[in-house]
């Protein structure tokens, strides 16, 4: 026989399972990619060439044209995309500001996932693989 002892325990054990999950999706992690707009995002992902040979060749001021950055940004991770969120998109508006390099914006970010949104506490140059 179920008391109400025993479904207030069980209650409490499953709203904590809840609570941890929701932590460990916001656990900040490290990724390591190309940043694009996600205007040319998108005419990549329709094309059927090279992504990261077309991420290479993205350019600061492409991602910093009004209708590019207005759409916000994405980094291109394990062969796939991931947006930013609005904080994010914040964040990487300013990474494109004071960066010299011209094109191939290859990054690490750590950050965590907030649904499917990358919520970004840093960004950082870095040099991609196969890069001299």
């Amino acid at each position: 026989m179920i008391t109400k002892f025993s479904k207030s325990i069980v209650l409490a054990g499953f709203a904590s399972l809840v609570s941890l999950s929701a932590l460990a999706a916001e656990k900040a992690t490290t990724y390591s990619g190309y940043l694009i707009d996600r205007t040319c995002e998108a005419q990549i992902t329709h094309g059927k060439g090279d992504v990261v040979g077309a991420l290479k060749l993205h350019s600061r001021d492409c991602a910093l044209e009004p209708t590019c950055s207005e759409a916000g940004y994405a980094l291109y991770t394990n062969g796939h995309f991931i947006d930013f969120d609005s904080k994010g998109n914040q964040v990487v508006h300013k990474y494109y500001e004071g960066t010299k390099l011209e094109s191939g914006h290859y990054v690490v970010v750590v950050g965590s996932l907030k649904g499917s949104l990358l919520s970004p506490d840093s960004i950082k140059e870095a040099t991609a693989p196969g890069s001299k």
